[in-house]
């Protein structure tokens, strides 16, 4: 069924989604995670680094977002794909000028500060947030 909301997705958005990010979708099915993960970022933001993801958006979160005309920003070249509970947003570029990379962002700033080359890259320097209490 996932590959069907990711097809029906990429159809949306006028493009394909990268291969690792589509296979990804097309097995993900509750956009919150458990636990969030850790991820660095490379440059210097002012909200910190690292920062935590508490959730992914599903293929179909993103159909949904989309529906709502919710789906990033537009006139960057940014698909919203995730975030934290705190207003974090991550973001995939879905543009030529850097088709694939994963950005991060903190509102109500929409500058975007750079995370990953691409999803797959993102996932490999995610670690899971460990539980500090006893």
């Amino acid at each position: 069924m996932s590959q069907e909301l990711v097809a029906e997705f990429e159809r949306r958005l006028g493009c394909f989604l990268p291969s690792g990010y589509a296979a990804f979708l097309s097995s993900h099915t509750d956009r919150c995670l458990d636990p969030s993960l850790i991820f660095p970022v490379r440059d210097d933001p002012p909200f910190g680094s690292p920062c935590t993801l508490d959730e992914l958006l599903t293929a179909s979160d993103l159909i949904g977002n989309d529906k709502q005309q919710l789906s990033g920003i537009p006139d960057l070249g940014l698909l919203h794909i995730g975030g934290d509970v705190l207003g974090l947003s991550l973001y995939m570029r879905v543009t030529d000028d850097g088709f694939g990379r994963i950005l991060v962002a903190a509102p109500p700033s929409r500058d975007c500060f750079d995370v990953a080359d691409d999803f797959d890259a993102f996932l490999a320097i995610c670690t899971p947030e460990m539980d500090t209490e006893p």
